[in-house]
């Protein structure tokens, strides 16, 4: 008897983990090139989107004279590209029929929830994980 292990598929749906992504925005404040003691200066905006580019980032220029400050603000980001494009229940396309959709709040950063308009069956995005503690 052998017993076969389906392959992953498109329809695997993800974690809370998978689809929740940070991304940290970076103000580098430099002096003028007239190094005013005025206190002149400009701002460089920049961003990272994993932990490892903003340390090269901020070791990189921490290095160069004219960097006098930064400072950096993670902000979190839904990676929509594997949401549900259909009902599961009735296989009604968004598409054609756009679902009520609201967020909602949660310790992994959240779910969105999209209720059909054609039966009214709700599902969320992503699924709840064993750590969801829902708000």
């Amino acid at each position: 008897m052998t017993i076969e292990i389906a392959p992953a598929s498109a329809h695997t749906r993800p974690t809370p983990a998978q689809v929740w992504r940070f991304r940290w925005n970076i103000t580098l404040t430099l002096r003028t090139v007239e190094d005013s003691p005025t206190g002149h200066s400009r701002h460089r905006y920049l961003t990272a989107t994993d932990p490892d580019e903003l340390t090269e980032i901020i070791l990189r220029t921490s290095y160069d004279p004219r960097v006098v400050s930064y400072r950096y603000d993670r902000l979190a980001e839904l990676d929509l590209s594997l949401a549900p494009t259909a009902c599961h229940a009735c296989d009604e396309p968004y598409a054609q029929t756009p679902p009520r959709q609201a967020l909602q709040a949660c310790d992994c950063g959240g779910h969105m929830t999209y209720q059909c308009v054609a039966c009214g069956e709700t599902q969320m995005y992503p699924d709840l994980a064993i750590t969801c503690i829902n708000g």
